[in-house]
């Protein structure tokens, strides 16, 4: 599993923390800058889902587009809307 944790702040300026989750290699976090044009959002996603997803981009920044934690989510090429968009249904998330 892998929780996008999505902060935002002046300017859409914000951030994303990133928290990836394995029983065979442990948990991982990383901090990242990033555009965030919305509300503070928390978001898991199956991490096969998301790497067969990000597999098909091939720009070095990619744009994740959704509405709340518990609807589906897109992801496409920064700055192209008209790029094909993998379809991503969160996993549920019991307390942050």
């Amino acid at each position: 599993m892998v929780r996008f944790h999505l902060q935002p702040g002046a300017d859409q300026t914000g951030k994303v923390k990133l928290l990836a989750e394995s029983d065979e290699t442990g948990a991982s976090e990383i901090e990242l800058e990033a555009t965030v044009e919305r509300q503070e959002l928390e978001m898991s996603f199956n991490v096969k889902f998301l790497q067969d997803g990000l597999e098909i981009i091939t720009t070095k920044n990619v744009t994740i587009e959704a509405n709340a934690h518990n609807t589906t989510a897109t992801v496409h090429p920064a700055g192209d809307q008209d790029a094909s968009r993998p379809v991503l249904k969160p996993m549920h998330i019991d307390s942050i």
